[in-house]
């Protein structure tokens, strides 16, 4: 069953539980263990054998998420699996009902992460034309 909807003053509280909300979350730990449990002898058979699992974990956890909002991007860093919403009252919303519940046996974990930095504005055309040296005054393409 998908959880009950929330207020707006219900997602406002639990938004005062975090440091700094954010529209990030990470589920700490959450692949430390997707090891096989009968690993191969061949170190790419391992590899390909974790990356499979690595890919269920990360599908379930998006079709999860995907009950508390839309989710933009769900990827693994290192032990972690990062979950970017598209607002952040989904991220509290996922974080409030998914922290401490049970996942393949293991308590889940969640904290915000800051949002990604957004891309830097391309620079903008200098129309301008540069005073020759030793030129004191207004500018040679007569802006001024």
């Amino acid at each position: 069953l998908p959880p009950p909807p929330l207020s707006d003053a219900d997602v406002a509280a639990l938004g005062q539980l975090a440091d700094r909300p954010s529209r990030t979350l990470v589920l700490r730990d959450l692949l430390a263990e997707t090891d096989p449990d009968d690993v191969p002898d061949d170190p790419d058979d391992a590899r390909r054998r974790r990356a499979a699992i690595v890919d269920g974990v990360l599908d379930q956890v998006h079709r999860e998420c995907l009950k508390f909002g839309n989710v933009i991007d769900v990827a693994p860093k290192g032990d972690d699996v990062i979950v970017h919403f598209s607002l952040v009252d989904h991220a509290i919303l996922a974080l409030a009902t998914l922290n401490h519940k049970l996942f393949d046996d293991r308590k889940l974990r969640l904290d915000f992460l800051p949002d990604p930095a957004p891309a830097p504005a391309p620079p903008q055309p200098n129309n301008h034309t540069p005073d020759p040296p030793g030129h004191y005054g207004p500018p040679a393409n007569g802006l001024f």
